[in-house]
């Protein structure tokens, strides 16, 4: 795994911060595996990523990792800082979440999450709450401190791939959809359950369903101001033909659940949605262009950037060589990191974008 700097203006590369790690093999995957996600801490000093079972710590400033955090024992999905950056939650395909002392780096607690894998986690605006989606087709809030589940809600039809919290904290939005093969893996597949559903994330009720995305939903996250949900879409239609189907961004009010505007342009599963700390822009990254065959396809991603109140699409950031995994701004907005499918994270520098 390394981190790469880029000007998100020119897009060429500042500086190599860091060395690749291990022979090729090993880089992509046998040690450090795809990257599921990657966050900023509260105070933009240190990032977490994910990549295969275990979760890595590295200092944003001098891009050195500072430590990996062993403990699952199965793919880690999703991974996040509290808001007082004292804890990690990670999220995993054994079925479980695990809180890690960021301090200590020692594992606090294992919680016994879902009855199957765990895709997202994240905490409420307080710090007090967790909420975690799964393919067992759930949302489950937890106490942040002593771990004991609160609530569990249900009504999603497939799998639960996302899940955010509004910045107040009242509302919980979770995204969910699954491809189902027709004939086989080879063949095309359909895709059902895509949905977003908002909650209310105190007494756990239903407040509203939106419909609209033809294929998974596979990113959903509130403006800072709370008042608008983007949400990011794509499924991959099989390994013959057509690599993917339904990847667009959607833009939905948050209060009346009524839809803004559809962002199109992408032409791979759009795999993460962001907005920036201002508001006042969203990025969005996609991934997995098979070319057709999977024997000679090779993975590309790119991310684009819209206006966030006008839709228009600002600029699209190329460069990586693996499909964009996710895309996460720092506290400041000023650097994007991007994670990629071959286990590398690059950085943008968005201070220079006009």
């Amino acid at each position: 795994m390394g981190i790469l700097l880029r000007n998100a203006h020119t897009f060429q590369f500042l500086e190599s911060l860091t060395r690749n790690i291990g022979s090729e093999d090993k880089f992509r995957g046998k040690d450090i595996g795809s990257i599921g996600n990657a966050a900023f801490s509260p105070d933009g000093n240190t990032i977490v990523s994910c990549g295969g079972n275990n979760i890595h710590l590295w200092d944003a400033h001098t891009n050195q990792r500072l430590k990996t955090l062993i403990g699952h024992t199965k793919s880690v999905n999703s991974v996040v800082f509290s808001p007082d950056g004292n804890t990690i939650a990670s999220a995993s395909d054994d079925g479980t979440i695990c809180l890690w002392n960021v301090s200590t780096r020692k594992r606090l607690k294992t919680l016994m999450a879902h009855a199957d894998s765990v895709n997202s986690v994240v905490f409420s605006s307080d710090g007090k709450t967790i909420a975690s989606a799964g393919d067992d087709r759930t949302v489950r809030l937890w106490n942040a401190n002593t771990g004991e589940l609160i609530k569990t809600l249900t009504g999603h039809v497939e799998n639960v791939n996302t899940v955010a919290f509004s910045s107040d904290g009242n509302t919980i939005a979770s995204g969910s959809g699954r491809l189902v093969y027709l004939g086989g893996r080879e063949n095309s597949g359909t895709c059902v359950g895509q949905e977003i559903r908002l909650w209310n994330a105190n007494t756990g009720e239903l407040i509203k369903t939106l419909t609209g995305h033809t294929s998974v939903v596979n990113s959903v996250v509130f403006s800072p101001d709370g008042n608008t949900i983007a949400s990011g879409s794509g499924h991959w239609m099989g390994y013959e033909g057509k690599a993917s189907a339904g990847e667009e961004v959607r833009l939905w009010n948050a209060n009346t659940g009524e839809l803004i505007k559809t962002l199109t342009g992408h032409k791979d599963v759009v795999s993460s949605v962001a907005f920036s700390p201002d508001g006042n822009l969203i990025v969005s990254g996609d991934w997995y262009d098979w070319n057709g065959h999977l024997s000679s396809g090779t993975w590309s991603g790119e991310i684009r950037v819209w206006d966030a109140h006008t839709g228009e699409h600002l600029k699209t950031l190329k460069g990586h060589t693996g499909g964009v995994s996710s895309v996460a701004f720092s506290p400041d907005g000023k650097v994007l990191a991007s994670g990629r499918t071959d286990g590398t994270i690059l950085l943008w520098d968005f201070s220079t974008l006009p």
